[in-house]
């Protein structure tokens, strides 16, 4: 990963963190802000790992907080105010396997699994296999409109 990208998810969470009075879980800032704007496990675990280095950030189980004097929160704030903003951009789809954990292609949201959450192609396949067509298209919605399948 480039360190500009880095960068940029550690502003991401720096930003939620500096104005959040009690934190937020780690893994709401993978699902809310690195899926969505393209970046890996991996790489959010990289940005946490920084921050906490950093000392801005302290990680409380699974909460992350922020760790800044309350001088350096003042700081932090006024530098995100007079920072110009980009124009809102609506983040590509991205979903994870329900399965397996990995990614699963964007496609229409199906309603039985939860908003982020589709299937991936050799998960459907192995599914379809195991229980039969219509108990997978019940599980996981219809092929090439929820999901796909490995030709």
């Amino acid at each position: 990963m480039s360190v500009y990208k880095l960068k940029d998810l550690m502003a991401a969470y720096i930003e939620i963190l500096v104005n959040s009075e009690y934190g937020m879980p780690n893994g709401h800032l993978y699902a809310l802000i690195a899926i969505r704007t393209g970046f890996s496990l991996e790489e959010h675990m990289d940005a946490v790992r920084a921050l906490k280095q950093s000392g801005m950030v302290a990680e409380h189980g699974q909460l992350l907080t922020w760790a800044g004097t309350k001088e350096q929160r003042a700081q932090v704030l006024a530098a995100f105010a007079e920072a110009p903003k980009a124009p809102a951009k609506e983040p590509p789809l991205r979903l994870i396997c329900c399965v397996c954990g990995d990614a699963a292609p964007a496609h229409k949201q199906w309603w039985n699994h939860d908003t982020g959450f589709g299937i991936c192609p050799t998960c459907y396949a192995r599914q379809l296999a195991k229980e039969g067509q219509e108990a997978a298209e019940h599980c996981y919605g219809l092929p090439n409109v929820h999901h796909s399948l490995v030709d």
